[in-house]
């Protein structure tokens, strides 16, 4: 019996800080641009009415994107996203020039529902099967972000949540300040 709690106890602890390295609330960042990153050309929208057509990494773009990955199962993507709504229409009434795309990844039903009800206003893709991140070598881990300047180059990753602290804000001045 001692024994037999002793392993729970050694489990719960080793989930708990596998738990806390996938969705610790730092800021994990790397402004290295994925070299060999490859993004498909477009995505079905999760309304499933069009696709949502992603940027062509090393080339030029006519604005920098925001690219920001979710899925409506993830609790902190819940928590992010109103936020990522609100800052998206501010900028726009702004008048700044920049392109904002979802990817709702691995969530093969919860998508439409989430984003409707969340009220995203934005272009949002389906990758179903996670193979964007992957093309990325990027964790599994959500949310995340990366913004793509006006060259077709990832600047900045964001692992977690961009709207803690001013890392949107900061990063989206740099890419619409040049």
């Amino acid at each position: 019996m001692r024994r037999r709690l002793l392993f729970t106890g050694v489990g719960c602890v080793l989930a708990g800080l596998l738990a806390l390295g996938l969705f610790g609330p730092w800021d994990r960042t790397t402004s290295t641009p994925a070299v060999h990153a490859k993004l498909p050309a477009s995505l079905p929208s999760v309304t499933g009415d069009t696709s949502v057509t992603l940027p062509r990494l090393g080339s030029p773009q006519p604005e920098p994107v925001v690219i920001t990955f979710f899925a409506s199962w993830c609790g902190p993507c819940e928590a992010e996203m109103p936020q990522l709504v609100r800052f998206v229409r501010a900028e726009r009434a702004k008048g700044v020039k920049l392109a904002f795309i979802g990817i709702d990844e691995n969530d093969q039903s919860g998508g439409p529902a989430f984003t409707r009800r969340i009220g995203v206003d934005f272009p949002v893709g389906s990758d179903k099967y996670g193979v964007v991140l992957e093309d990325l070598d990027a964790p599994a881990a959500l949310p995340q972000t990366i913004f793509v300047n006006v060259h077709g180059d990832i600047v900045h990753h964001v692992y977690g949540s961009v709207t803690a602290g001013t890392t949107l804000e900061t990063w989206v001045h740099n890419l619409t300040s040049t």
